[in-house]
Parts: structure tokens; C-alpha cells; sequence
């Protein structure tokens, strides 16, 4: 029985997240853009993951410059951008290291949003595969059938995003770990 409850459970979260991509796919996603304090939405959704990290043994730490005050999004579409990125950092961080939110104001008048990990390695030639749907990465990534994904997570953070007139990337260095960035027009 609680076999089959997981599995429903990933169906029905794959479910909604094919439902999710199928919208933006076709542009049929409304977005409600207002002006939203960035350092609520970055300290709300650090606390709905806090149990997550501190049960495997990560810390989460958050800061935001005090130049940033409102931006124009549509907080419920960032939110889903900051859970999924923070989630998968949790998700692939061993114990005992930190996930770092961290959101800057930068010169040409955009907001960059930082997700960094101390202790995961992306190899290079998997890195730019994993904005594909569906993508996985490799085996020795592979978490346990409580923790998988949809392959989807990503995808659809990149196309929120980008429907905010901004950019998500990911860089990966060897003993540093890794950062999803995205940045927002202010």
C-alpha cells in the first residue's frame, strides 16, 4: 500500500507538472504580475523547505540586498522557480553542507536570484542537458523513490522565467558545488 500511495503520489506531481509545461507551451499561462517583496517570497519558501534540509542535515542560508525592495513578477510563478531550485539543491547536497539563497541588485536594473550548493558537482557535458524536459542526469545522481522527479522541474523554471523577461543558467565548479542564477528586470 505505501508502494502504490508513492507512486500515485509522483504520477499525480508529473501530472501537474505536464499540465504546467502543456500551458506554457502554448502560451496559455497567466501570469498576475504586481509589485512583491523578493526578500518575503525568498524567506517564505526557504521556511515551507526548512524541515526538508534540516532532515538531512543542511543548513539554509538567505540574504538579500537591502537595495531591493519590490520587483514586478508574478509571485506565484517565482515562488514555484525558487521551491524547485532550492529543492533540487536540497535534494542533491550531501549532509552536513549549506544551500545559499542569495538575491543582488544588479547595474543594469535587474534582480539576480542565486541558489548555490556547497557540495555537488555537475560534470560539464551534462550541465546543459538538464533544462531538457524529461532530463534526468546521470545514474550516480539518482536519488532515492521518495526524492525522484519528474524531469520537468527545470524546464518549466526556465520558461517562467523567461516569460518575466529574464534568464536562468546553471554553473557547476569542481569543489565549489553548484549555482542556479536567474535574474529579473526590476
Amino acid at each position: 500500500i505505501q508502494t502504490t500511495l508513492k507512486e500515485i503520489h509522483h504520477l499525480s506531481h508529473m501530472i501537474t507538472d505536464l499540465f504546467e509545461m502543456a500551458k506554457l507551451d502554448v502560451g496559455h499561462i497567466n501570469l498576475e504580475i504586481y509589485p512583491t517583496p523578493i526578500a518575503d517570497l525568498i524567506s517564505d519558501t526557504m521556511g515551507s523547505l526548512m524541515v526538508k534540509a534540516q532532515k538531512k542535515g543542511i543548513v539554509l542560508e538567505g540574504s538579500v540586498d537591502e537595495s531591493i525592495d519590490l520587483v514586478q513578477i508574478a509571485p506565484d510563478k517565482i515562488q514555484r522557480v525558487l521551491k524547485n531550485l532550492i529543492d533540487n539543491a536540497i535534494k542533491y547536497t550531501p549532509t552536513d553542507e549549506k544551500v545559499i539563497i542569495s538575491a543582488k541588485h544588479l547595474e543594469d536594473e535587474s534582480v539576480q536570484i542565486d541558489v548555490h550548493n556547497t557540495g555537488v558537482h555537475i560534470p560539464p557535458d551534462i550541465l546543459p542537458n538538464l533544462f531538457d524536459s524529461f532530463y534526468r542526469g546521470e545514474k550516480s545522481r539518482a536519488t532515492t523513490d521518495d526524492e525522484r522527479g519528474t524531469g520537468l522541474g527545470l524546464a518549466i523554471s526556465r520558461m517562467l522565467v523567461e516569460l518575466h523577461q529574464g534568464k536562468l543558467t546553471l554553473q557547476s565548479i569542481e569543489g565549489k558545488g553548484t549555482t542556479a542564477a536567474f535574474s529579473l528586470p526590476l
